[in-house]
């Protein structure tokens, strides 16, 4: 090998990335890597070099590459596809897709291992990455593993020596379920999740999702196309083959009732009414029958009630009367409705979700 000539040529998720390693990592990760491996001639995107690390202790190079490799992945697509952290699996007998959505230690990669050993087959364990059709993009990495040996660090294991079955195209999603793994389950189950409940959860397990144009449609549009986002609880991932090869095989794209819509043009804060307030600047907002979730920077607030009537008669400017008479126009009259309504509306310029001009007296 020529100094400077990568030893591996990985892409991940349309990335392509020259790999250089010490020479004693050369092959594990080879063996590794073999579903990712490329054999572009072109500039690669960009270079990751191991080579000279003295930071990197022994038994941590195959670890550090996993993960390096997987952000470069992630900034590769970061504005032009909706990555959620997440398994993908095909069905093995449909062949539509299902995706597993998690926090790290949920039991993603664990599920994958079991469902792609039993028939389903191997998409990815870390990131899915879908286009607006919702196809998960391959990337069939090894899966990081937890061993009983002496090393600190997770071992990469290639999905075929965990006697896993893998995918050779990218499957079009047809289910997509969030991981409860509960000891104390009898039987396991799915439960539909509401579309709020489904944004709140999801949008946490997202990657650089507000560089996206109109990052709530996607999600919504995610959602609707897997027949609505469903809960799987369970005890042992084991329990659960059937149940998911049946839901994802039959589960028929949605229509929800839910809108979605952007901010428009308002005036300046400054130029508010005295005592005035309106909504502050915001992503997108998913109105679902009575709920409401506001996405703010990287950040999902979630309106309901009061919360959600002050939402919507915000969207000009409102003075405190004109609020509490919408909310009790929405919720009927109740006891210390002003001071209720203040109470949330001072809530909501304090998360950020109102905001008013700068000498407008809104406490008190």
């Amino acid at each position: 090998m020529t100094r400077g000539t990568p030893d591996l040529k990985v892409e991940a998720l349309g990335a392509q990335v020259a790999v250089r390693l010490p020479l004693d990592a050369v092959e594990q990760a080879r063996e590794a890597w073999r579903w990712c491996l490329a054999t572009f001639d072109r500039e690669a995107d960009s270079a990751l070099d191991l080579t000279n690390r003295p930071d990197l202790e022994p038994g941590q190079v195959q670890e550090h590459l996993s993960r390096e490799l997987t952000l470069r992945a992630i900034n590769h697509q970061r504005g032009q596809r909706l990555m959620v952290h997440a398994a993908c699996v095909v069905s093995p007998t449909s062949g539509r897709g299902l995706v597993l959505v998690g926090e790290s230690g949920a039991g993603k990669t664990t599920a994958a291992i079991h469902l792609c050993s039993n028939g389903f087959r191997y998409v990815t364990d870390e990131t899915v990455a879908l286009d607006d059709a919702h196809h998960a993009l391959l990337y069939r990495k090894p899966l990081s593993m937890v061993e009983a040996t002496q090393s600190r660090f997770k071992a990469q294991r290639a999905p075929e020596t965990l006697g896993m079955s893998v995918a050779e195209r990218s499957p079009q999603v047809g289910a997509m379920v969030l991981l409860a793994r509960d000891p104390t389950c009898t039987a396991p189950s799915l439960e539909p999740v509401s579309l709020i409940d489904a944004l709140a959860d999801l949008i946490p397990q997202t990657s650089s999702l507000v560089v996206l144009p109109t990052p709530l449609t996607r999600l919504v549009d995610l959602a609707n196309a897997a027949g609505g986002v469903q809960r799987l609880r369970y005890r042992e991932i084991g329990d659960t083959t059937e149940l998911l090869r049946v839901a994802t095989d039959r589960s028929e794209p949605t229509c929800s009732s839910a809108s979605v819509a952007g901010p428009r043009p308002s005036a300046p804060h400054e130029q508010l009414p005295p005592g005035a307030v309106i909504r502050a600047d915001f992503h997108e907002a998913c109105t679902d029958e009575d709920d409401v979730l506001v996405l703010i920077g990287d950040t999902p607030v979630r309106l309901a009630g009061i919360g959600a009537t002050i939402w919507k008669l915000a969207l000009e400017p409102q003075q405190l009367d004109d609020l509490v008479a919408g909310c009790v126009a929405a919720h009927g009259k109740v006891p210390e409705a002003e001071q209720r309504v203040r109470r949330v509306r001072q809530a909501m310029l304090d998360f950020g979700v109102l905001c008013a001009g700068p000498t407008v007296p809104v406490r008190g």
